[in-house]
């Protein structure tokens, strides 16, 4: 579409070239929007892993992470002790 935006107004059929540009890059947007859910499903790729289990590991990483920041910045002397 740049590439076209670019092209000077003194250039033959340039209007046309505009069009079709854009009717293209409009037909692939809307093409691949409707169609990519139903082939990422098809493919069996993209599958959540939401069971009970993955969302408390994921809970526990995140809450050992925060702790481990916490220590660190209050080892450092950057924030007081009663903050942390």
């Amino acid at each position: 579409m740049a590439l076209v935006l670019s092209i000077g107004s003194n250039f033959p059929y340039r209007d046309q070239l505009l069009s079709l540009t854009f009717g293209v890059v409009a037909f692939t947007i809307v093409v691949q929007g409707i169609t990519l859910k139903p082939l990422i499903r098809l493919l069996g790729i993209g599958e959540s892993s939401d069971d009970d289990y993955s969302r408390s590991r994921m809970r526990q990483v995140a809450i050992a992470s925060a702790i481990a920041e916490l220590e660190g910045t209050a080892n450092k002397q950057l924030i007081s002790r009663p903050v942390h």
